[in-house]
């Protein structure tokens, strides 16, 4: 078989600092755990690039994913771990002989052809639908709503999948929509949480965050990677990430119920004798972390570790239920588009416009977000809100000015308008991270080609100028 191998590729070594892969925990210490350690990365299905395969919808007709698959690779992963999980259980390991009907099932979902369920086939012709042309790079956020369609194709597995939004997961609306089947049971949950943890680079105050997410037992692992090299996440170690990398280019295969050496030998190609790991400060601030919870036993325990979990109350909002603003708005977003979203229900193309108001004072602002452009060179118009007000501002023209530096137009009031002579002030904040009384804050990058206000934000950088908000003005600092 064809392989190229594209990553230079290091092995554990004995070092002081535990091991940490989906949840379990190994000590760095002991030669014997290292081989454990490496029998659980070596049982992962990895899923890589692959050649010769039929040809995939479009006009170029590929027949290889080499250079622009490695993102779709992840998502495929990240399914097949969350299939593992349920199938076979999470202390299951691979050897060359196995052979487990479920085993042989899970692998044969995955293989290059449009009949498999989660091929590479059906997730590019499910792209095109939302815009994605076969050939196309993906990001992690769009990856995770194709993965959100993908369970309408699959009866085996009967996944529930929630694509967190506003980095705000709602308990009761989970809980309800894994029951929906069958009121007394329980559908098996997937839970993506697309995050950004920093501007144009990882940002290190977040790296505790991460790792802490590595070792709750739900975890299936992180969407992530470096800049333009998609990898799934699946632990880490000390300061460094563990990882499962796609750009090794494969024949296409077919491991049958593997019978023939031929099988056997293609089984091999799906498991990775490597444990390649690298520093945490390399990764891409987009990323997205997954979890699995099986029953709902699983899930109040999820639950109970993210809200008791210092790291993650900075980054993720867990609340019991959907405000009742928030289902108006939706409510009335449905019935004038005449669709039938859900709250987790969102295209990873389309243009929609939210509405966030408050109970207690006149602020009502609408924003048309695009979730699609996962652009980083610049960050415009955000909305936040802030818990103990319950007001939602508009902050408009963010640039990056350096690495831990951003500024911002200030909205003196929030029922002034964008045009208000009271509204151009400029602010300069050093980057410190989330600020605790921030409920939740949205990070959609917008397509906005009024270079007007940029223009001004630059203009202020260069006067060196710091305006501070007066005592008698409406403001709130914006924290990332």
């Amino acid at each position: 078989a064809f392989l190229q191998q594209e990553t230079n590729y290091t092995c554990f070594d004995i070092t002081g600092h535990p091991i940490w892969i989906l949840g379990q925990q190994y000590d760095g210490t002991q030669e014997s755990e290292l081989v454990s350690a490496k029998a659980d990365v070596q049982s992962r299905v990895w899923l890589t690039y692959r050649c010769n395969f039929s040809p995939l919808s479009g006009s170029c007709q590929y027949t290889s994913d080499k250079g622009w698959g490695c993102m779709l690779r992840c998502g495929q992963m990240l399914l097949a771990e969350a299939m593992s999980r349920r199938h076979l259980g999470r202390s299951w390991r691979w050897g060359k002989e196995s052979r487990e009907a479920d085993y042989l099932q899970l692998v044969s979902m995955f293989e290059d052809n449009i009949e498999a369920p989660f091929s590479l086939h059906v997730m590019t012709a499910m792209g095109c639908t939302v815009g994605k042309d076969v050939g196309e790079w993906y990001g992690p956020n769009t990856v995770a709503h194709l993965i959100k369609k993908l369970p309408e194709f699959d009866m085996w597995n009967k996944f529930v999948v929630c694509v967190v939004n506003n980095n705000t997961l709602f308990v009761e609306e989970t809980r309800n929509s894994c029951k929906e089947s069958h009121p007394n049971g329980w559908d098996p949950l997937l839970v993506i949480v697309p995050q950004r943890l920093g501007i144009n680079a990882f940002n290190i105050f977040y790296q505790e965050y991460l790792q802490s997410m590595f070792r709750i037992p739900q975890c299936l692992g992180v969407l992530g990677g470096t800049p333009s090299h998609a990898l799934f996440l699946i632990g880490y170690i000390g300061d460094e990430v563990i990882y499962l990398d796609p750009h090794t280019t494969q024949d296409s295969v077919c491991i049958g119920k593997k019978m023939r050496a031929e099988e056997f030998a293609a089984d091999e190609t799906y498991h990775c004798n490597n444990t390649p790991h690298m520093p945490i400060a390399h990764l891409d601030p987009s990323l997205a972390v997954c979890f699995l919870c099986n029953s709902e036993l699983e899930f109040r325990d999820l639950i109970k570790r993210l809200r008791s979990n210092e790291n993650s109350c900075k980054l993720l909002e867990v609340m019991e239920c959907m405000p009742d603003y928030m289902k108006e708005e939706i409510t009335s977003m449905t019935d004038a588009n005449d669709s039938t979203t859900q709250f987790t229900n969102h295209s990873a193309t389309s243009s929609e416009n939210k509405l966030f108001h408050q109970s207690s004072s006149r602020c009502k602002k609408k924003v048309s977000s695009s979730i699609a452009n996962e652009s980083t060179s610049h960050l415009e118009n955000k909305f936040f809100y802030q818990g103990s007000t319950r007001c939602a501002r508009n902050v408009s023209s963010l640039s990056v000015i350096e690495s831990d530096q951003i500024i911002y137009r200030r909205i003196s009031d929030p029922g002034e308008s964008e045009d208000s002579n009271n509204s151009t002030g400029v602010v300069r904040r050093r980057f410190e991270g989330h600020n605790a009384s921030v409920g939740f804050f949205n990070l959609f990058t917008l397509d906005d080609d009024d270079d007007e206000e940029e223009e001004q934000a630059k203009i202020s950088e260069s006067d060196g100028q710091q305006k501070s908000p007066s005592s008698d003005e409406s403001f709130e600092w914006l924290s990332l």
